[in-house]
């Protein structure tokens, strides 16, 4: 019986150990349920049947999640990213319940630009590629290749952290925007 007994404490021990360095939130992947699901009515089925999750990036229970914008404006039921949007808009700083059908409220946008300033969210939008997007719940980072700019983000309990690699030599810009609230769908 011991010795069952000291075996089976080795075989618990031995499967939990984990290294210090290893993080637990490599594991968990933000992009699950970004991407609208397929249904036999077609994908316009209503928002409820979508993920309505988003790549956040933040602390758990920071006071705001920054996340890339896809969509612009606050729509209930609609988070700001959608997997199958092939544009970014900028990032936000959003109070979206990942996984809800709420309301975003008082969020903000910035955006990184070069050349021509353009300040509509559609106007200024940005080609990416999900290659060149790596996404975790403390770290963002895109290429955004209209502008070639590589942004990077993270996030705290109470503020966000970003860089912008500009690459090209022409004129810089970061827009600010506040978002207005909006009812309509994707």
């Amino acid at each position: 019986m011991k010795l069952y007994l000291s075996l089976l404490c080795t075989l618990l021990l031995s499967g939990c150990s984990m290294t210090r360095n290893e993080k637990y939130a490599d594991y968990v992947n933000p992009v699950i349920g970004t991407d609208i699901q397929r249904h036999a009515r077609g994908d316009k089925a209503p928002s409820e049947e979508k993920g309505q999750t988003m790549p956040a990036v933040g602390v758990p229970n920071g006071m705001t999640n920054w996340v890339p914008q896809t969509l612009e404006g606050e729509h209930k039921c609609n988070p700001p990213y959608y997997y199958y949007h092939d544009e970014i808009q900028g990032f936000r700083a959003s109070h979206w319940i990942s996984g809800s059908c709420t309301q975003d409220y008082g969020s903000v946008t910035i955006m990184p630009v070069t050349g021509e300033l353009k300040t509509n969210a559609r106007e200024r939008a940005s080609q990416f590629s999900h290659d060149e997007e790596t996404a975790k719940p403390y770290y963002y980072q895109v290429m955004l290749k209209d502008y070639l700019i590589h942004a990077e983000l993270t996030g705290l309990s109470h503020a966000g952290i970003m860089r912008f690699s500009f690459q090209s030599d022409k004129d810089r810009y970061i827009i600010i925007e506040p978002i207005v609230t909006s009812n309509r769908g994707i």
